[in-house]
């Protein structure tokens, strides 16, 4: 199938060898929501880091589709010193995303208040409240609109209606 994420007999383990996950086989199509769910320390966030790239401790096969644009959202989210819209417009060059397209994010997730300080250099992780910052993380991905988003506990902070709003 075009525009399949597949996982093919993958296998992921820690840097000492330990296997946290083993055979895994999956196919993911575009638009479908898949979670990942078990106990603390299972190895659902190193799964993510190896569908990424990131993590290079097992085997098997990650095939994705042809020209994906994908995105993903960890944990903890890194907020650097810098402008609100350099934060919103990475990895792009910050004059490659108009003003009305950063408002429309913002004002999506709920963070129309920062719209008139696009251009303000802060400390943001200190500015900003953790439900913030994730709501941050989201109007990322509307700015972006890659195809493929990952998203690793990136609602934790988030009441109920919060996270229904950015899911839908």
């Amino acid at each position: 199938f075009e525009g399949v994420l597949r996982l093919i007999d993958l296998k992921v383990a820690t840097q000492d060898g330990t296997v946290v996950i083993e055979n895994a086989t999956a196919e993911i199509r575009p638009g479908e929501k898949v979670l990942i769910v078990g106990e603390s320390g299972c190895g659902k966030s190193t799964l993510i880091r190896a569908i990424a790239g990131l993590w290079t401790w097992g085997s098997g096969t990650i095939e994705w589709p042809a020209g994906a644009e994908t995105m993903f959202v960890p944990q903890r989210d890194y907020v650097p010193v810098g402008s609100l819209r350099a934060m919103l417009t990475y990895p792009a060059h910050p004059a490659t995303i108009d003003d009305a397209a950063l408002a429309a994010a913002l004002t999506r997730v709920g963070l129309d208040s920062l719209i008139g300080r696009l251009d303000d250099v802060e400390q943001w992780k200190d500015t900003l409240s953790n439900s913030e910052r994730e709501r941050l993380g989201f109007a990322r991905i509307l700015v972006h609109r890659p195809r493929w988003v990952f998203l690793d506990e990136a609602m934790g902070h988030l009441d109920d209606a919060e996270l229904a709003s950015m899911m839908r």
